[in-house]
């Protein structure tokens, strides 16, 4: 029995020191390098509420990160020096022309008067972390200018020197001098040291909602009621579904007029600066090539939390929702007055990143 106590012992004494029973250590890699992870993102700022933490988006900011790489573990703390580029933009197509005798649309590098640089020429890639943010705050002018909207502007930087090995600046493709960054086909191993970084917004009101009401038609000559347009489904979730999309700092377009759904018919809504107690009047107009509408008293009003859908029957989820009464002329020269109901979806915004396409000088 001793001896089989002896040989338990010895067991357990050498299976404690087998390396297989510690801690495994890994060492960095032999270069360590810092890069753009992304070359050509599109950024949103989401002005209003979200299911996530979009507080910098409401204070008109945002950060572009600069990584390292090679590291298993950051200890210390690295620099990347950048600088902006704006040459990068030149020639960067954003949209492609819808025929023969239309131009291509340009992306054009964010006016230095539209943001402010937290850092100036330096980032810091602090210890504990891979990434190193570039504080970026807007200002208004960039909300007061239409295209800012669309996404057209891009803010390109480069990065110029590194505390650590290098710079992932890629590798040329045999026999091409003087590459372009921003060709594939000019490198066998792509660069990192640039990012053109698009930046559009979306205002407090966009998103998709779910529509429910009914349109009274009026027979103008005679005053007689023609018929009545109701749609609503039974549940919420299951109403029609239209767009508001943002049109400027504080306008947004509908989609619709009641039962039509088409380009002819389209709103434009506006809301003031602030609300009071989470409630908005709203003024609406037409849109330039749409049908005409005319607001109806003043039942135009953006609430907030004034509908509910989804959750449980116990706690359902509240949403926003808009309230719209206006009346425009249809085609058959019959009056109708809408009595809409519009409760908030969601915004619809998803990661995007954009294609870099050149065009030929």
């Amino acid at each position: 029995m001793k001896k089989i106590l002896s040989i338990i012992t010895l067991g357990l004494a050498l299976s404690a020191c087998y390396p297989g029973n510690q801690e495994n250590e890994f060492p960095d890699f032999d270069q360590q390098n810092v890069y753009f992870p992304i070359q050509s993102p599109v950024r949103t700022l989401i002005l209003g509420e979200d299911y996530y933490d979009n507080s910098l988006d409401q204070e008109y900011r945002f950060n572009v990160g600069v990584a390292i790489g090679g590291l298993r573990e950051n200890t210390k703390d690295w620099t990347a020096d950048f600088q902006v580029e704006n040459s990068l933009v030149d020639n960067l197509i954003f949209a492609e022309p819808e025929d023969d005798a239309s131009d291509y649309t340009m992306f054009e590098a964010l006016p230095a008067s539209y943001y402010e640089l937290g850092v100036t020429d330096q980032v810091t890639i602090p210890a504990g972390s891979f990434v190193g943010l570039i504080p970026v705050q807007l200002t208004d002018a960039f909300f007061e200018d239409p295209k800012a909207v669309e996404g057209r502007y891009v803010l390109p930087l480069k990065l110029t020197g590194t505390s650590a090995d290098s710079v992932l600046s890629g590798l040329p493709a045999s026999g091409v001098e003087n590459p372009d960054l921003r060709l594939d086909s000019d490198w066998t191993v792509s660069p990192k040291n640039y990012t053109l970084f698009a930046v559009k917004y979306i205002n407090e009101l966009h998103g998709e909602y779910l529509r429910r009401g009914k349109t009274v038609v009026t027979d103008e000559a005679t005053g007689n009621e023609i018929r009545t347009d109701v749609y609503r489904a039974d549940y919420v979730v299951e109403d029609a579904l239209v767009s508001a999309s943002t049109s400027g700092r504080r306008t947004i377009v509908l989609n619709s007029m009641g039962k039509y759904v088409d380009a002819t018919h389209q709103l434009a809504v506006e809301f003031p600066s602030s609300d009071a107690e989470g409630q908005m009047s709203l003024s609406l107009s037409s849109v330039e090539g749409s049908t005409p509408v005319e607001a109806v008293g003043t039942a135009n009003v953006w609430v907030n939390d004034g509908d509910q859908w989804g959750g449980t029957p116990d706690n359902p989820t509240k949403r926003d929702v808009i309230y719209l009464n206006y009346t425009f002329m249809d085609n058959d020269g019959y009056i109708n007055e809408v009595f809409d109901t519009l409760v908030y979806r969601n915004n619809g915004i998803d990661y995007e990143e954009f294609t870099i396409s050149l065009m030929e000088e």
